[in-house]
């Protein structure tokens, strides 16, 4: 029996937060971006899709109405093309569908100097409180959060950041249903001139102590061309994350570094990092604290390793964040306590011919089993069009828990040798995980172009979870 259609349509109010900033205008200190949407049909029938703007400091929202999308297809939208009232300012936007989407934003800089561009994937409810970890402020590194009130009625925010010598707290009052309000940390005196932490924000109904539903996402450009990065927030900790990828020199010259943030008041955590090399790195973390780990760490770690690793705490909570770096590029990923049998990537693109000229992206795709052994072909990769047309099916060898597999548009043979990319000049490209029921899957997207001689610029994302297995 199909679900009846309002109660889709109330499940998939995705919404996300956005930046729409041309050269020299809102943020003086920060770089200019533009927001790129991309949705990706993975239900079972036509989406009908409409995009509602709300700018910064509006009540007075823009809904735009987007074409029908077939099953399987995605679209990418560059939101000041779709309304010019949009063109110099900031804003959220929520969207809606009667079929399940999986939505990614990617932040596109406009100033040409800054090569880099951050990428998160969508909220689909928020939470009443909601992390945000790996945060900097020093000389030459810009950092916004960007937090939107994903309930029906305002809120009111406060913002605790963890990792000086006392929490420092900013409140934000009566944002409006379904917008987003900005803090940038050079703005946050009391931080001082340097910090690395953790915020944690808490929403609460305006007016009342009933909680509110938040979700943010956090930018940070590094001051390097190519080192730009989004990390979207997280609801909750766990006792147990998987990180999909750990590398100490390996894959050509890539290493990966954990930040981990205990979240318990009052408890310190004993965090182990079990890498799939059989080395382990251990450490006590203080209550509302963070620390990194590095895969070259351990005694006895040769460089060029590749693997994944599993990170478990002794009972208090922990968050975790992955950073990637590569030759100026930095790309990062959010550790996660479960996993699903299915999984969305609205953005898949790969190319043969234009990546090494430096105008065209590549997308690596990292998979791997949180659950128990599966059998040679219990996993399928499914790479589909911009249109929806099944593309071709890359079926996985035997997946053993708690390892890691690749995949990529070139397992399809000639027919992935440029996937996503036309003749026409157009693009649009994206993958689905499928495993059998009950199955325990994660994934990261890591997409890639050539910046110049030696240097890449991308970023990564998690694969997004589909509800409707």
């Amino acid at each position: 029996m199909k679900t009846p259609a309002f109660r889709v349509i109330a499940l998939f109010l995705l919404s996300l937060t956005v930046w729409m900033l041309p050269a020299g205008s809102v943020l003086a200190a920060s770089p200019a971006y533009t927001t790129s949407i991309t949705y990706q049909n993975i239900g079972s029938d036509v989406a009908h899709v409409t995009i509602t703007y709300i700018p910064d400091g509006s009540s007075d929202p823009v809904a735009l109405t987007q074409p029908d999308l077939p099953i399987g297809a995605s679209q990418t939208v560059i939101l000041s093309n779709l309304d010019p009232s949009t063109a110099s300012t900031r804003g959220s936007v929520r969207i809606k569908s009667d079929v399940e989407i999986a939505i990614l934003a990617s932040q596109v800089p406009v100033n040409t100097t800054v090569i880099g561009r951050g990428m998160s994937a969508a909220s689909q409810a928020g939470s009443s409180q909601s992390w945000l970890p790996n945060l900097s402020k020093a000389a030459g590194v810009t950092t916004v959060l960007a937090l939107q009130n994903q309930d029906a009625v305002p809120a009111d925010l406060k913002v605790t950041f963890y990792g000086g010598t006392s929490p420092v707290v900013v409140d934000k009052l009566a944002i409006p249903a379904g917008a987003s309000t900005y803090l940038d940390l050079a703005d946050i005196s009391a931080l001082g001139t340097s910090f690395n932490g953790t915020a944690l924000i808490q929403s609460t109904q305006t007016g009342t102590s009933s909680p509110g539903r938040v979700s943010g996402v956090s930018l940070i450009s590094t001051g390097i061309s190519t080192e730009v990065y989004a990390t979207e927030s997280i609801a909750s900790g766990g006792n147990t994350l998987y990180m999909p990828l750990a590398l100490c020199y390996g894959m050509g010259g890539m290493s990966t570094t954990y930040y981990v943030f205990n979240t318990d008041a009052s408890k310190p955590a004993t965090v182990s990092v079990a890498y799939s090399n059989g080395k382990t790195d251990t450490a006590s973390i203080a209550a509302l604290s963070g620390r990194s780990f590095n895969a070259c760490s351990p005694s006895g770690v040769l460089s060029g390793y590749s693997g994944s690793a599993v990170i478990s705490s002794n009972g208090p909570g922990i968050l975790a964040v992955g950073r990637i770096k590569l030759l100026g590029m930095a790309a990062t990923f959010v550790g996660q306590s479960s996993g699903t049998s299915r999984l969305a990537l609205p953005s898949a693109l790969y190319s043969t011919a234009g990546y090494s000229s430096g105008q065209k992206y590549r997308t690596q795709v990292i998979v791997m089993n949180l659950g128990s052994n599966l059998a040679a072909g219990a996993v399928k990769a499914k790479f589909y069009g911009k249109d929806g047309a099944l593309i071709g099916t890359y079926t996985f060898p035997a997946f053993a828990a708690n390892s890691r597999q690749d995949v990529n548009a070139t397992k399809l043979g000639s027919s992935g040798a440029e996937f996503g990319y036309y003749s026409d000049g157009s693009s649009g490209g994206s993958m689905v995980i499928e495993g059998p029921a009950g199955s325990s899957l994660m994934a990261l997207a890591w997409q890639t172009r050539v910046a110049g001689s030696g240097t890449y610029a991308g970023d990564a994302y998690n694969a997004i979870p589909v509800i409707s297995q």
